[in-house]
């Protein structure tokens, strides 16, 4: 970084101005506050010449949804390329570096560690550490190379790591090379970096969390064996960080988790989307990865298919799609294709002219020039007729249409995503569905994951939705009892998320204080009760016994699916109707081995 002029902090120590002398690896840096709440981890963008709030309030730019953060807790400005933090009379106090800051204003440096109540935070440029600078690679810095592997990994469903190392304060110079320790307990193919005489990263693509654990158990190992403290901190992409780019700071609060020596993973991660005025939290990695795509695609004008069970959330993509994109400040037109019959959809979509058809008393636009300049959302596209489906792809073709009535064109300039839980590939060979339209239409297809492929995020949407029942009814907040909140996690849910909305709903509505089993319907409720009645009711004998013959019979059953398909593990688990990754952790804690898949390095490279 060049040398600007500098400022002092309330330390008497000096604070270069934030944006002089940078050189980024991207086009202008990104100011962003990473914050670690309970909930999971936010990042917030931080716009020059502004000040926003930090609380728990829904007024606030930064919002924390945390019991420890008050309403309105502190705020952050950008004075003359210094940021200033200001405790606003907060109940729980807010911290910088574990340092309690008075109601005065305290100027930040890039890097510092904040803390609102309980929940954590840290300043960063394009989210990575500023005065963190990592040693050149022969092609690319560490920085790109974490970007193009966090892209590798949407593309291919794979996973990312990195594990950081910090040697504590008062440890004295070092003769042995840390990096080459390090070196030799990874891979080959793993990169690392000193970002200073205390610290390393190590970044190790295709490697999931709990190898990346285990290579940090053979580093603090190898360290131990040469008389070296350390604290270690692993995280993986996707899952502990909103991105890529984010992994190493993530590595690093579960390095604050370290008292003394050794290691820790990090939390997994719930990233929040403000989409309009919808707040969307995402915490299942398949729903990460999905977002990420999103984010890609988003600013770019291809024609979205969104695939997904009915109630998994499409509409919810497709907002993104267009709250992301270039197109944000232009109308959103929804249509429903099966809430209509041919007559009217027609006419919805192109719009009529006076007199076009009995009762068209006045020129009426349709759906097609309202979202003109911005996105037009078609959802169940599959039920289109086959003689609209020609209409439209006329006017995709040749960005224009022709009302009802009309004599002359209207040109149109607008981008097209659309929805479907059938099988249009299907439908094509049928007849159903045009094929050169389906080519027109799925540019980029994303797939919705059911809500029983994601059941991380149940607990997450539950409580959501049972906050936002008591706010509209105007009464506190009731909690979900640890038997009710097993229930929702175990079934089924063919009706995804619109079903667990209305089922919460419903049981916030029945109870007091608590959602308990009596508040969920039968089919929910009843399956757990009879699960749990015969183990209450056996007061005596050998649990552990019966434990081992529950494991017994389960890894039994899951030798016997694997068998039947040759070892195939997404096979297997749509026969057992768990999760494939559910499928994979339970065999590595029963010890089955399963054939694993290697890549081509022809497809890592292309």
């Amino acid at each position: 970084m060049a040398e600007d002029c500098a400022v002092r902090d309330t330390e008497g120590s000096e604070v270069t101005r934030i944006w002089s002398g940078i050189t980024p690896w991207v086009g202008r840096p990104r100011m962003v506050l990473l914050v670690w709440a309970p909930t999971g981890i936010c990042e917030f963008e931080l716009p020059e010449n502004a000040t926003l709030q930090i609380g728990r309030s829904s007024s606030c730019g930064i919002g924390i949804p945390d019991p420890s953060v008050s309403r309105v807790h502190a705020e952050i400005t950008l004075k003359a390329e210094v940021f200033v933090l200001q405790d606003l009379a907060s109940r729980n106090g807010t911290f910088v570096n574990d340092k309690r800051i008075a109601s005065e204003p305290v100027r930040l440096r890039l890097g510092d560690f904040l803390r609102f109540g309980s929940a954590e935070a840290q300043l960063q440029l394009s989210s990575r550490q500023f005065n963190r600078s990592t040693d050149p690679l022969p092609e690319q810095s560490f920085m790109n190379r974490l970007v193009v592997e966090g892209e590798r990994c949407v593309r291919f469903n794979s996973s990312l790591s990195v594990i950081s190392l910090e040697l504590p304060s008062d440890t004295q110079e070092q003769t042995l090379d840390l990096k080459q320790l390090m070196r030799e307990s990874v891979r080959s193919t793993d990169i690392v970096t000193s970002t200073s005489k205390r610290q390393f990263d190590a970044l190790l693509p295709e490697c999931g969390k709990k190898a990346a654990s285990a290579a940090a158990q053979r580093i603090q190992a190898s360290l131990e064996g040469h008389g070296i403290k350390a604290r270690l901190g692993v995280a993986a992409f996707p899952g502990d960080a909103p991105s890529a780019e984010s992994l190493p700071m993530a590595a690093q609060m579960a390095i604050r988790k370290v008292s003394g020596s050794g290691f820790a993973v990090a939390n997994e991660a719930t990233r929040v989307f403000q989409i309009g005025s919808k707040e969307i939290l995402v915490s299942d990695p398949a729903m990460l990865r999905l977002f990420g795509l999103v984010e890609r695609i988003a600013g770019t004008s291809l024609p979205v298919l969104i695939h997904g069970e009915t109630g998994s959330g499409k509409e919810i993509v497709a907002e993104a799609i267009h709250s992301l994109g270039p197109r944000s400040a232009k109308p959103m037109v929804r249509l429903n294709c099966a809430a209509l019959p041919e007559n009217l959809l027609e006419s919805e979509l192109f719009g009529y002219e006076r007199g076009a058809f009995s009762g068209a008393n006045a020129p009426k636009a349709g759906l097609l020039e309202q979202a003109s300049g911005g996105t037009l959302f078609l959802d169940e596209i599959g039920e289109m007729p086959l003689t609209l489906q020609a209409k439209l792809l006329r006017a995709l073709e040749e960005h224009s249409i022709r009302r009802l009535g009309a004599v002359r064109d209207t040109p149109v300039d607008l981008r097209i995503v659309t929805a479907t839980h059938q099988k249009l590939d299907e439908n094509v060979k049928a007849g159903a569905f045009r094929e050169d339209l389906f080519y027109r239409l799925n540019a980029f297809t994303l797939e919705v994951p059911p809500l029983r492929a994601r059941p991380g995020e149940i607990a997450l949407l539950a409580a959501r939705f049972v906050g936002e029942e008591c706010r509209l009814a105007g009464r506190p907040a009731v909690t979900i009892s640890a038997e009710a909140l097993e229930a929702l996690t175990t079934y089924d849910w063919p009706g995804n998320v619109r079903q667990l909305r209305n089922v919460i709903g419903r049981a916030a509505v029945l109870s007091e204080s608590e959602i308990t089993l009596e508040h969920l319907p039968p089919e929910m409720a009843k399956p757990l009760a009879k699960l749990k009645a015969p183990m209450a009711a056996e007061q005596s004998g050998d649990y552990s016994s019966l434990k081992e013959q529950f494991r017994d019979a389960e890894r039994k059953r899951i030798l016997d699916a694997l068998k039947a398909v040759n070892g195939n593990q997404t096979k297997a688990a749509k026969i057992l109707k768990i999760p494939r990754r559910t499928l994979v952790s339970k065999m590595n804690a029963m010890g089955i081995d399963g054939p694993r898949v290697r890549r081509s390095k022809a497809r890592l490279t292309s």
